[in-house]
C-alpha cells in the first residue's frame, strides 16, 4: 500500500512539472510571436518603433501573447489527454498485430499517393485537389489491406528475414570467415550431461556456444524441483553452464529469443527453430531430438555418439577382463562394464556374479544407444 502511494505522488509530481513546462513553453512561443509581429508591421510601414514605443509597445506585445499562451496550455493538455483516452479506450481490444499490420499499410498507401500527387497536380482545374483524395483513399486502402492480410504479411516478412540471414551467411563463408563465426546451440540435456564441458576444455569444439533463454529457464525449473533427482541434475547443470561461461577462451552466450517469439510450443522446438534461424549446429545427447533434427536438416554434435566414436575398439578374439556385477537377460548369462563404460555381455557368466573373469570376445554389436560387447569366459575357449 505505501510503495503504490509513493508511486502516485511520484506520478502527480511528474504531471504537474510537465503541465509547467508545457505552460511555458507556450507563453515563450506566444510572446515570441507577438514580438516578431511587432518587427513586421514597423517593417511594412503601418507604424514606426521609436525608443520610446519600444519601451510601451514591446512589452504589451510579448506579455499579452505569452499570458494567452500560457491559459490555452491548460486547455490543449486537456483536450490532447481526452483524446488520447478515446484512442486507448477504442485500440484496447485490437491486437498488436491489427495495428502494426495497419499502421504499414497505411504508410505504404501514403507513399503511393505522393508519389502519384505530382502527375495528379499537373490536370487542370481539378489538380490541385486529385492529391488530397489519392492521399484520402489509398491510404485508407493500405490500412484496411494490411489488417485484413496481417497473416500473410507476416509470413511474407519473415521470409524476407530469413532469405536476409541465408545471404549474409554465404556472404560469411565466401569471405572465408564462416568456420570462425560458426554458432552451435546447446540443448538442456547436452548442459546436463556435463561431458560438453570436457570437449570444450580439450579444444575439440571450436566455434560460438550459444545457450537460449528458455534453456536456462528450464535448467532453472529443474534445479528447483521437489524431486531431489531432478534437483541435482538441474543444479549439476547449472554449475556446467557456469563452468562454461568461465573458461577461459570460450564462447558462450546468451540468447534472449523466447519460445513464444519463437513460435514453439516446447524447448526441442525451440532449440530446433533457434539454430535454424541462426544457421547454427545443435549439441544434443538426447536421441529423439537428433533424430527431428537430422530430418530438418539441421547439423548434429551428438556428445554420445562422440564418446562412442572415442571408445577403444574391441575386436572378436581378443581378451579381456570384466568384473561380473549383475545378471544379464538370459538365465545363464553375467553382464559387467568396461572402464570406458561399454557393456560386456558375458555367455555363461551368472556363476561368476561378483567376481572378475577373463573373457574372449565373440561379437560386437554397434546400437545408436551405444556399443556392446559380446564375450564367453577364457576356460571354456572362444
Amino acid at each position: 500500500m505505501g510503495v503504490s502511494s509513493e508511486r502516485e505522488r511520484a506520478r502527480s509530481r511528474f504531471w504537474s512539472l510537465f503541465v509547467w513546462a508545457i505552460r511555458l513553453i507556450f507563453a515563450l512561443v506566444f510572446g515570441m510571436t507577438g514580438y516578431q509581429l511587432v518587427v513586421y508591421g514597423a517593417s511594412f510601414g503601418f507604424y514606426e518603433l521609436t525608443p520610446r514605443t519600444m519601451v510601451v509597445w514591446v512589452p504589451i506585445a510579448v506579455s499579452m501573447p505569452a499570458i494567452v499562451g500560457f491559459v490555452l496550455a491548460s486547455a490543449v493538455l486537456d483536450w490532447v489527454y481526452r483524446v488520447s483516452l478515446v484512442v486507448e479506450t477504442a485500440l484496447q481490444g485490437v491486437p498488436l498485430s491489427d495495428i502494426l499490420a495497419g499502421v504499414l499499410g497505411l504508410t505504404v498507401g501514403l507513399f503511393l499517393a505522393f508519389l502519384l500527387s505530382f502527375p495528379l497536380s499537373d490536370i487542370p482545374v481539378v489538380g490541385r485537389y486529385l492529391p488530397i483524395l489519392a492521399s484520402l483513399l489509398l491510404g485508407y486502402v493500405g490500412f484496411t489491406v494490411a489488417v485484413k492480410r496481417r497473416e500473410d504479411l507476416g509470413k511474407l516478412l519473415g521470409s524476407i528475414g530469413r532469405l536476409r540471414d541465408r545471404f549474409r551467411r554465404d556472404e560469411d563463408k565466401a569471405s572465408g570467415g564462416f568456420e570462425d563465426k560458426q554458432l552451435k546451440v546447446i540443448d538442456t540435456s547436452a548442459i546436463i550431461d556435463g561431458r560438453i564441458l570436457e570437449v570444450v576444455r580439450t579444444g575439440f569444439l571450436s566455434g560460438m556456444i550459444v545457450v537460449p533463454k528458455f534453456v536456462l529457464s528450464e535448467l532453472q525449473q529443474i534445479a528447483d524441483s521437489s524431486d531431489p533427482i531432478k534437483r541435482a541434475r538441474g543444479r549439476r547443470g547449472l554449475e556446467v553452464l557456469q563452468a562454461l561461461r568461465e573458461m577461459p577462451g570460450s564462447c558462450v552466450v546468451m540468447d534472449e529469443s523466447t519460445l513464444k517469439g519463437l513460435d514453439a510450443e516446447s524447448v526441442d522446438e525451440g532449440v530446433l527453430k533457434l539454430a535454424d534461424k541462426l544457421g547454427a549446429d545443435l549439441i544434443v545427447t538426447d536421441y529423439n531430438l537428433n533424430k527431428v533434427a537430422g530430418i530438418r536438416g539441421i547439423r548434429v554434435l551428438n556428445v554420445n555418439e562422440l564418446a562412442n566414436a572415442l571408445r577403444p575398439l574391441v575386436m572378436p578374439g581378443e581378451e579381456l577382463s570384466v568384473d561380473v556385477i549383475r545378471y544379464g537377460k538370459e538365465a545363464d548369462q553375467g553382464v559387467g562394464y568396461m572402464e570406458d563404460g561399454t557393456m560386456v555381455v558375458v555367455e555363461g557368466g551368472a556363476r561368476f556374479l561378483g567376481q572378475r573373469v577373463e573373457i574372449v570376445v565373440t561379437s560386437v554389436l554397434q546400437t545408436s544407444a551405444g556399443r556392446m560387447v559380446f564375450g564367453r569366459p577364457r576356460r571354456e575357449g572362444p
